[in-house]
């Protein structure tokens, strides 16, 4: 029997997720949710989450042990999906190793906040997923406010910078839960499509046996340079159902940083998440604490890839080719 399979929704509160995971709930059929809030304490920290997130910021530190017991029931049911609307995407090991697609729903803090504001508070009644306010007036909204100022806004600023670096897909949150869940079921068929799952643990690293199919993929044959990544152990292949449908440089030259010096999917299996994947798998392994690369300006896809996988632009060469800057991108260990 075939397995279910996962999509984890995360994103801060308010952000949107539930609202998103009822959406896909609507429209995958035969499909079961399993909602992080539902566990109460039963799902908990060691200490206070304020403390938590100010700190080392290790999603492995949450006890999960009961959300991970219910996906593997799950898992065993005749479903074709489970959603989770869950915060933490692959961050955490214990219920990372289930998901299939992580999803994080971007929202500004501003809109979250405002959205909770009117969850909690302004329309309280019109709601079922409210959060554990004990009072409902003026003088509990501004204790709550001030709070948020004082302790809870950091937490909910570092959940993106956590969670979007880690996920196979961004989405806009300030886009209506149609529009997302539209997104999130283009990119699952992309998969379907793709036929099989896309995830880091079938990342190998090139022996010489693998050059030809690696030059197959890469328009411009650089037969040297790849012959001779593939000697220094710097060629990083991505290997689904026995075929090699992407592969990555990275080595020490620049500066002594990591750099990605090339990257490269094939074309039938481009918007599988094959690019993100590698991106991600170079940074794990990356022994510096920056990784660099680069792209023309005007290679659009590369640079939303960037973007998406916690890259930040970190400066540019005019000269190199001439009207299309080399744009020079960056990702820091700890940041």
């Amino acid at each position: 029997m075939k397995k279910p399979f996962v999509i984890s929704i995360s994103g801060i509160s308010g952000g949107g997720k539930t609202t998103v995971t009822n959406a896909l709930k609507e429209r995958l059929p035969n499909s079961a949710v399993i909602s992080f809030d539902d566990y109460g304490e039963r799902v908990y920290l060691d200490r206070d989450i304020n403390d938590w997130s100010a700190d080392t910021n290790d999603d492995n530190e949450w006890h999960v042990e009961p959300i991970a017991t219910d996906i593997e029931q799950l898992l065993c049911e005749p479903l074709d999906y489970i959603i989770l609307d869950y915060p933490f995407g692959y961050g955490n090991r214990l219920v990372g190793q289930y998901i299939n697609l992580a999803v994080f729903v971007d929202a500004p803090l501003d809109v979250a906040l405002a959205r909770r504001i009117i969850r909690d508070y302004t329309s309280r009644e019109e709601n079922t997923n409210v959060a554990d306010v004990q009072e409902v007036s003026l003088a509990a909204l501004d204790k709550e406010l001030r709070f948020y100022l004082a302790r809870s806004r950091p937490t909910y600023a570092r959940m993106p910078e956590m969670q979007k670096p880690i996920s196979d897909l961004v989405v806009d949150g300030t886009k209506t839960q149609e529009k997302i869940a539209d997104e999130i079921l283009a990119h699952i068929n992309t998969f379907n499509h793709c036929g099989s799952i896309i995830d880091g643990s079938y990342i190998k690293i090139a022996t010489e046996s693998d050059l030809h199919n690696i030059l197959n993929i890469d328009p411009f044959r650089r037969t040297n340079s790849i012959r001779h990544a593939i000697k220094c152990g710097d060629c990083y292949i991505a290997v689904y159902d026995g075929i090699i449908k992407g592969f990555a440089i990275m080595n020490y030259t620049f500066f002594d940083n990591g750099f990605i010096e090339l990257l490269m999917v094939a074309k039938k299996y481009r918007q599988c998440g094959i690019g993100s994947v590698l991106l991600n798998h170079l940074f794990a392994v990356c022994k510096t604490q920056k990784l660099f690369t680069s792209t023309n300006r005007s290679n659009e896809p590369m640079r939303k890839l960037l973007e998406n996988s916690g890259y930040t632009f970190c400066g540019q060469i005019d000269t190199l080719d001439e009207g299309d800057p080399e744009l020079f991108f960056v990702r820091q260990k700890g940041v």
